[in-house]
């Protein structure tokens, strides 16, 4: 290969557990129990539930994913897959989607969430701009420091990992201090014990709306296929590190929905806009060492490391997409090259932490971000299509690994991706309408600069 586009293998195990961790962990799982347990009729019971499906859901979409990943194990996941499963026009129009607002809008949003509760925390009152402000010094640094190579943006990780996940035991070890202030009534009365008709009344409309804001917490698991090139035997290291990582983070969802509900009861939790500020105010109220501390600073700061590390696993992993794309002659040649010396993607990073810093100065593009959300599931549901299909049209490909209990699991993703596709069209039409638009606006560049013929399913890159 051309030394100019070349990746460094560097990423172990360990630092791709911590990639998958740190990617997927980020504000959502200090949010969302909230509006889990409002859909479900307030059962911690069905909250759990759903969290365990989601769970489950993301765990069978990571093992596809291992399955396409070890079989075309270069930079940019979906790119990659789409490019061998359906041709260079639909890897590009990912490329294009990621780039526009999927992507770089994640990278925003997250560096927004980090850098407000960062300033409740140090600068209470402060004006909005300094959010602003914050979170684009965030993203500017982090590319920056992704610009050092892999070993830096990796090693990055690492760290906002094990604070994140150090954070989080601090959280669950003060539940088992003061276990004497928790509620276990709080399960024995769950409305699907003493109700189960009325708890389960509607539970198939609601028990989707709940799913979307479990799969929220859990997005970024496809995080790591998009480093493949830089992972240290691949075949391995990818399917190894996706079922521990999410199995981990299984672990620390379920304990911590468990910690909210034991604390404060299901009318407490639904009122509440950040549980585990309440939850912890709670127990401060019987530590006064913990009250001293000051509760909206330990939480602000907890949130602000976790939505940070998320960050950095969207900066480091995103701009993987655009380099294979350019590489691919799908983008400018220029963001296609790395630098000599770290061989890091420089003009990829440049690209997306620019984009990303201009929606940050863009002010409220989280609706613009909404429109687009149902297309992530979109390009799931079609890397899954590509799985089935090249496992009976293209049987002699070579598969490093084969994904557990097939077909039962990619069908199993299939479908969920599928309902959850179609529910974001019948609930939120107009806003599906426009992110079908954004993906499609595309064309406008694709065809005029970039088209060559090629067919589809050509011989996977050496």
């Amino acid at each position: 290969m051309n030394k100019e586009t070349d990746l460094k293998q560097r990423l172990t195990v360990f630092d791709s557990v911590c990639l998958v961790i740190g990617s997927v962990i980020g504000s959502g799982i200090f949010v969302s129990p909230t509006r889990v347990l409002l859909q479900l009729n307030q059962s911690p019971l069905l909250s759990l539930g759903a969290w365990f499906v989601a769970a489950l859901i993301s765990l069978a979409g990571a093992l596809c994913y291992a399955e396409l990943g070890c079989m075309f194990p270069k930079a940019g996941a979906e790119y990659e897959y789409l490019k061998n499963g359906l041709g260079r026009f639909w890897g590009f129009l990912f490329a294009w989607s990621q780039l526009i607002v999927l992507g770089t809008g994640s990278i925003a949003i997250m560096a927004i969430i980090s850098s407000n509760y960062l300033v409740e925390a140090i600068l209470p009152n402060a004006p909005t701009v300094y959010t602003k402000i914050f979170a684009i010094a965030l993203v500017l640094g982090l590319t920056i420091a992704n610009c050092f190579g892999i070993e830096s943006g990796s090693w990055l990780q690492n760290v906002l990992t094990i604070i994140k996940v150090i954070s989080i035991v601090f959280l669950l070890a003060l539940g088992l201090v003061y276990w004497q202030n928790l509620h276990f009534e709080n399960f024995s009365q769950d409305i699907l014990i003493s109700s189960p008709k009325q708890a389960l009344s509607g539970l198939h409309f609601k028990f989707g709306a709940a799913l979307i804001a479990c799969l929220w917490a859990f997005d970024g698991w496809n995080n790591l296929s998009r480093v493949n090139e830089e992972s240290v035997n691949v075949q391995k290291t990818l399917p190894k590190s996706l079922i521990i990582g999410l199995l981990f983070i299984t672990l620390i969802y379920l304990s911590l929905n468990c910690l909210y509900f034991l604390i404060l009861p299901p009318a407490q939790i639904v009122q509440s806009k950040a549980i585990a500020l309440s939850a912890l105010s709670v127990l401060a109220g019987k530590a006064a060492w913990l009250k001293a501390l000051g509760v909206s600073f330990i939480v602000g700061l907890i949130i602000s490391f976790s939505a940070g590390g998320a960050t950095n696993g969207g900066v480091l992993t995103g701009a993987r997409i655009y380099f294979a794309a350019a590489r691919d002659k799908l983008f400018f040649e220029i963001f296609g090259k790395t630098h000599p010396k770290t061989k890091a993607p420089v003009p990829a990073l440049v690209l997306q932490g620019a984009w990303a810093i201009f929606l940050i100065c863009l002010g409220n593009f989280e609706t613009l971000l909404d429109y687009f959300s149902f297309s992530a599931w979109l390009f799931y549901s079609a890397c899954a299509c590509i799985l089935i299909y090249l496992r009976r049209q293209k049987p002699e490909l070579n598969r490093p690994y084969k994904v557990f209990a097939y077909p039962f699991t990619p069908i199993i993703f299939l479908f969920a991706a599928l309902y959850l596709v179609i529910s974001q069209v019948i609930n939120s039409p107009i806003q599906s309408l426009l992110s079908l638009l954004g993906i499609l606006s595309g064309l406008l560049f694709y065809f005029p600069f970039l088209r060559k013929p090629t067919s589809a399913l050509q011989k996977p890159p050496d």
